[in-house]
């Protein structure tokens, strides 16, 4: 082989190789430090877009589960107001089995008349200001509760609030200030109310065990998507260590074999003097 002193052969493919080396080098530290196998679309084109979408989900799936979460709340909203009702009707019943008294005079059933007319103001009240997030939660409203992250029927739950207003239609108009016979009538309007606020908070406590059934699977669902992500960004530690190690003890091997090669033209000076 030739000697030149003006194109060092050897000191150039010493350098490309030191350049090679230094940037597989600073690919393994930027993954070690990280944690990530892929921390841009060149270490992996596809496990990168597959990354991205997975992330998407992800996020998604945790927006759903606090969807779900909100729907629970405003169920417990809507339960608060029935079982009120259902209290409020308790008491109205007690004081249609005082009115159903004979012993009872006409002033005293006037006074029990006259709370119960209060009772029936405040559920009729309590109908119209009971609201979760400023949606009305009381009179039998419908809401979609988004617990899934695709855009079907599937990925969404309906909530029925419960109704106050049903309740008191369904007791009707009751009169305790009559006569013993009409307020015997009362109960049996008063006992249909309770059932009916009773069904509703069936229906509401139905609905509330679907939504955290719906967070259970979001969870589970979660997880699995969390390692799928795992499995293509997440980098092997002790693969990366090991390799950053080689190409560090490559580095250093490079540079003195460009030293090397560096010295080598000078020898062209010892031939020249001689």
């Amino acid at each position: 082989m030739s000697i030149g002193i003006r194109t060092n052969n050897l000191a150039i493919r010493a350098a490309n190789q030191q350049s090679n080396v230094h940037s597989q080098l600073g690919r393994t530290l930027d993954q070690a430090s990280s944690g990530h196998r892929i921390t841009r679309a060149a270490d992996d084109a596809a496990g990168s877009a597959i990354s991205i979408e997975l992330s998407a989900q992800i996020h998604s799936n945790e927006q759903a589960i606090r969807n779900a979460n909100d729907g629970i709340s405003m169920s417990h909203m809507s339960q608060a107001s029935v079982h009120t009702a259902r209290d409020l009707l308790d008491r109205a019943r007690e004081l249609a089995v005082q009115s159903s008294s004979d012993i009872m005079s006409q002033e005293q059933r006037t006074y029990i008349d006259d709370e119960w007319r209060s009772i029936l103001s405040e559920m009729k009240r309590l109908a119209q200001v009971t609201d979760f997030n400023g949606q009305k939660v009381s009179n039998g409203e419908e809401y979609d509760v988004q617990v899934g992250t695709g855009n079907t029927d599937n990925d969404r739950i309906t909530l029925s609030m419960g109704s106050v207003r049903a309740v008191v239609i369904a007791v009707g108009v009751i009169d305790l200030s009559s006569d013993s016979a009409t307020s015997q009538t009362a109960i049996d309007r008063i006992d249909i109310g309770i059932k009916t606020a009773n069904s509703q908070l069936a229906t509401l406590g139905a609905q509330e065990n679907r939504l955290m059934s719906s967070i259970q699977f979001a969870q589970s669902h979660g997880e699995a998507l969390a390692q799928s992500k795992s499995r293509i960004t997440d980098a092997d530690m002790a693969a990366t260590t090991t390799q950053m190690t080689a190409l560090q003890i490559k580095n250093q091997a490079s540079a003195s074999a460009l030293s090397q090669a560096s010295q080598i033209s000078s020898g062209v000076i010892g031939l020249i003097s001689g």
